[in-house]
């Protein structure tokens, strides 16, 4: 890389001594950032650099050296690293080869961009002369007089006048060379453009000539041609007029001008949210023109905007202290926007401090509760703003007004997860055993959210501590709620603390053992079952943990049940014990599980007379019903029969019956049902009997399956679908 440096360097110097010692063409890499125009960062060869650089000696001998140069990744030609460089002697001995002339990159920039670009006056000149286009437009829709106006060259923007007759276009955004020459305040190109009539005012633009003048606080622009040249005084797509657009940038010249000018009309005029002059000059923070507005309109600072916002409450919310202080004896400090904030919650939603210390100091109401009911303390809680928590706490902001919700201020810092606001509202009087609208007190959160240091506070508090048996609305303790939102770091805390579970169950009798199997977290329910746990609890549906672990497909949960002694006979309301279960929903794990402990019952029914066989012939395949049949501990009722293939094996077999004269299986004799046809009389929906290229081919009934009515064929698929629908 060093070597490439010094070819840099020895290039840029016209070195060409230095130069002729090293080899050519090899594309540079890697060359100094800080050194480094934004033409050359991309492989450039040496020669493009010294085209660049105007180094003629380098240059023409790497010419000689490799008379085809090709482009670079930008597809930046010869002819543009030239132009950027500005050498004419280059730039002419490229252009041997007229074709060049206009030669566009990979961005749509032709060689006259990068000369205007690079204010290359003499280069510009020479290139017009010799022909380039001058309104060529680039990927982005700039003309090279968009470049001009935007570095603020005037005698390239005369130049390019005199080959084009109007330099009006307009870019991708809907903007001309004029907007861009406001914009970037080039006031002699911006009176060259008017005086030479290169604009157009007959589009429409999200922003006209005279808007961005005023923007741009450029006074004699907009006073010399707002009554007569533009003729573009209306209001943009955001109904902002022009004296929207001086407020906003605090012309208070120009705004004393269109008074006199306009009158009182446009300056009272509302934008599309609403909001009047005064509420752009308060966003803005600029008093002065506040007070050009107040003499023309007093009214005009206390105007709600479609959010409810008056001039001053912005002034609260972007912090502009001296906006305040001016008003702060005029406003009402009650007034509050469409959420109910007041000026107090706004300034400490922003933490303005100075603003939030100003208010209280002129009597604000410092417990006023906004639309959820929340107070500018719960506003500080909730963003954990301790500085100005304690500033309100020093002037005696209430911490147990509740919000709507009725979640308190503690249960908020816990959710916030901020042990020192925590402490700071414990230590200023916040009561934590105030539930919420579910019940919930701040120890619940704490349990859901994980955290050790907030439980760790509330266990060795005597106030608190009794908040770890407090049940919510569903009937949960904290403990449950750890179990449920699987905090296995808070399970294990508070049975090192002793705290009580053994007899807790929620509104449906679910205990922490139930919870967790039902999550399926086989080391929360050992961590569980290494305590004092009644195994064979029942909740209000009949079930142990070991039912619902079953029925939860927690197969290594009900194994360590049953390992730990969890009862596998214990029948629910329909008599099902855990094995039943198991069979039901063809957990073929577990049920080998129990099979395997000689402490289940597996000749068992339920309520309604039906045993393993019965729920296991239900499944969709024999392999359940053959578990059961090899294991010798489970009665095979004589009306069940276990077919030796699974039923896609017979199936198969089915298909492969079928011959090619009277083929009863193939998809000419079945109908093609439509996905949304309803169901018809004759039964259910109907069930896939094959797949062929993505088509479902469905019987409604086993006997309307078959147009053929050959007996035989029949009954031979009678046997198949009888399979097939055990």
């Amino acid at each position: 890389m060093l070597r490439d440096y010094e070819v840099f360097f020895a290039i840029k110097q016209d070195n060409l001594s230095y130069l002729m010692n090293v080899r050519s063409e090899k594309p540079l890499t890697n060359l100094p950032l800080e050194d480094t125009p934004e033409i050359l960062m991309n492989n450039v060869t040496p020669t493009q650099v010294a085209a660049f650089y105007g180094s003629v000696k380098c240059f023409f001998y790497l010419k000689n050296q490799s008379p085809y140069i090709s482009a670079s990744e930008s597809k930046l030609s010869l002819i543009h690293f030239a132009a950027a460089g500005g050498n004419e002697s280059i730039i002419s001995s490229i252009l041997n080869d007229v074709t060049k002339l206009n030669e566009i990159d990979g961005l749509g920039n032709s060689p006259l961009h990068y000369a205007v670009k690079y204010n290359r006056l003499p280069a510009v000149k020479l290139l017009l002369a010799k022909g380039a286009v001058p309104d060529v437009k680039n990927n982005e829709g700039f003309t090279p007089a968009f470049l001009a106006a935007i570095n603020g060259n005037l005698e390239i923007i005369k130049s390019l006048h005199e080959f084009e007759d109007h330099m009006d276009s307009l870019n991708i955004i809907g903007w001309s060379p004029l907007h861009y020459a406001i914009y970037n305040r080039h006031i002699d190109i911006v009176e060259y453009l008017i005086d030479n009539k290169c604009y157009d005012t007959s589009f429409e633009s999200f922003i006209s000539y005279t808007q961005l003048a005023a923007s741009q606080c450029l006074d004699n622009i907009v006073k010399k041609h707002i009554n007569d040249e533009f003729k573009d005084n209306d209001a943009n797509h955001n109904y902002w007029s022009i004296v929207h657009f001086a407020a906003s940038s605090g012309c208070v010249d120009l705004l004393k001008y269109m008074h006199e000018t306009f009158g009182i009309d446009k300056f009272l005029e509302l934008d599309r949210l609403d909001r009047s002059v005064g509420h752009i000059a308060a966003i803005n923070g600029h008093l002065e023109v506040l007070k050009i507005l107040e003499s023309i309109k007093p009214e005009m600072f206390t105007l709600d905007d479609k959010f409810g916002k008056t001039p001053f409450l912005y002034a609260c919310e972007f912090n502009h202290l001296d906006i305040v202080t001016y008003y702060i004896q005029k406003s009402d400090l009650k007034h509050a926007d469409r959420l109910g904030n007041t000026p107090l919650h706004i300034a400490v939603l922003k933490n303005n401090p100075d603003i939030v210390e100003l208010l209280i100091k002129e009597k604000a109401d410092i417990n006023a509760r906004d639309n959820m009911g929340r107070t500018p303390l719960v506003i500080a809680c909730e963003t954990k703003n301790l500085h100005l928590l304690r500033v309100l706490f020093d002037n005696n902001a209430d911490p147990n007004i509740l919000p709507n919700n009725h979640r308190p201020i503690v249960s908020t810092a816990v959710i916030g997860n901020d042990e020192t606001i925590l402490n700071e509202l414990l230590e200023r009087g916040a009561d934590p055993t105030i539930k919420d609208k579910r019940g919930w007190t701040s120890v619940h959160f704490a349990a859901q959210i994980g955290s050790i240091r907030h439980l760790s506070l509330f266990i060795d508090n005597e106030k608190t501590k009794q908040l770890f048996s407090s049940q919510n609305d569903l009937g949960q303790t904290p403990f449950l709620t750890a179990v449920f939102w699987s905090r296995k770091e808070v399970v294990s805390f508070m049975l090192e603390n002793n705290v009580d579970f053994q007899d807790i169950t929620d509104n449906k009798h679910d205990t922490a053992l139930h919870i967790a199997a039902r999550l399926n977290h086989p080391s929360l329910v050992h961590a569980l079952l290494e305590h004092d746990v009644n195994l064979d609890a029942i909740n209000d549906e009949g079930q142990t943990a070991l039912m619902v672990a079953v029925v939860s497909w927690a197969s290594e949960v009900a194994k360590l049940l049953l390992t730990f002694g969890a009862s596998p006979n214990v029948q629910d309301k329909n008599g099902m014990t855990a094995f039943l279960l198991a069979c039901q929903i063809g957990d073929l794990e577990t049920v080998k599980t129990f099979l395997d402990s000689d402490n289940v019952d597996t000749y068992v029914t339920d309520n309604e007379g039906n045993n393993a066989a019965k729920f296991a012939s239900l499944l969709r395949t024999n392999d359940l019903l053959r578990v059961l049949k090899q294991s010798e501990r489970c009665e095979i009722p004589d009306d069940i029969k276990i077919q030796d293939e699974t039923a896609d094996d017979v199936f198969v077999e089915a298909m492969n019956r079928s011959d090619d004269d009277d083929d009863i299986y193939s998809k000419d004799h079945y109908d093609v049902i439509d996905p949304d046809e309803e169901e018809g009389e004759d039964g259910d929906g109907g069930m896939p009997l094959f797949l062929n290229s993505g088509e479902v081919y469905i019987s409604r009934t086993t006997d309307n399956l078959l147009k053929d009515e050959d007996q035989k064929g029949k009954d031979d698929y009678d046997d198949v679908a009888e399979s097939l629908l055990m």
